[in-house]
């Protein structure tokens, strides 16, 4: 969360944890959770959090609260599957990465998005924007690329990279021209 200056974990048990940057401390947060949510995605904006829950084809949307977040509200409008979601991206949308295709959403109901397509098939497997960000990149790591994107969804470039294949989760720092990657052994970039 920029506006807070802390940085958000999920750990497995289903607990939150945040890093606050200036005073270099963690803190457990409360969070309003259930049993059988399945939190495979978590994203931010401004000072909401928003976790996707795979299993229950859910996006939950909690406000920041003294000591953690308040209570969750079901913050999509329509049913949409999203069982095999891979990847999630937030500006003033929610940006889901499913495979073969990327789904927008605005204030919880699905939008029209065709993103151009490239002579080799794109696997939209991971997706980074922010509202930093003036474009779209996908991972797409069969093809070991890096594909950017402008907002409307016109490929702008491709960047080609092996180690990209490996990768697990990646950032972009598009002022300074590079994607960041994690492997299961390092972290890495390449320069766009």
């Amino acid at each position: 969360m920029k506006d807070l200056n802390i940085v958000l974990i999920y750990a497995e048990s289903g607990k939150i944890l945040s890093f606050n940057i200036t005073t270099e401390k963690f803190q457990d947060n409360k969070i309003d959770s259930q049993e059988g949510m399945k939190i495979s995605r978590m994203g931010t904006y401004l000072t909401y959090l928003y976790l996707l829950d795979s299993q229950n084809n859910k996006i939950y949307r909690y406000p920041r609260a003294e000591g953690g977040f308040g209570n969750k509200v079901d913050w999509l409008k329509e049913d949409i599957d999203l069982k095999n979601v891979s990847g999630m991206a937030i500006d003033e949308n929610i940006y889901l990465a499913d495979g073969g295709k990327i789904i927008k959403l605005f204030r919880g109901k699905k939008q029209e998005f065709n993103p151009e397509q490239s002579a080799t098939p794109i696997r939209f497997n991971k997706i980074f924007t922010n509202t930093d960000t003036d474009n779209i990149y996908i991972l797409d790591n069969p093809n070991g690329r890096v594909i950017k994107f402008g907002k409307n969804g016109e490929i702008i470039s491709q960047y080609y990279n092996d180690k990209l294949k490996s990768a697990l989760e990646f950032a972009v720092d598009e002022k300074n021209n590079k994607a960041y990657f994690t492997t299961s052994s390092e972290l890495d970039a390449i320069e766009l």
